[in-house]
């Protein structure tokens, strides 16, 4: 066996042993949740609040990765997306307050 072989060799194995490392990690991740959420319900009742994992963690991932990955003309909709919102916001309580400001002036009187 050559340095090189035997090198590649010891990489594929630390690489092997990486793998096996996040899919233990990812296993206790959902262990974690479903002890947490069993003790929860079980000492809390009717008032716990914890949830099971919803999605698998990989595909939680994946879609994280994927709104990172947007397209200028995504991230611009996006924002005036949020902007209109803000807006609507505003405006309602723009109303609100000129409604409790009547009230307070007629309540007044």
């Amino acid at each position: 066996m050559t340095k090189r072989s035997m090198d590649a060799h010891i990489e594929g194995n630390r690489l092997q042993e990486k793998k096996k490392d996040e899919d233990n990690w990812i296993f206790g991740m959902y262990v974690l949740s479903a002890v947490s959420v069993a003790v929860e319900h079980n000492l809390a009742g009717k008032k716990a609040k914890s949830k099971y994992i919803e999605k698998p963690i990989m595909q939680q991932m994946e879609e994280l990765k994927a709104k990172e990955n947007l397209t200028e003309e995504e991230k611009k909709n996006q924002i005036e997306q949020f902007f209109s919102r803000l807006m609507v916001m505003q405006s309602n309580f723009e109303l609100e307050k000129s409604k409790n400001e009547k009230g307070k002036k007629e309540g007044q009187n």
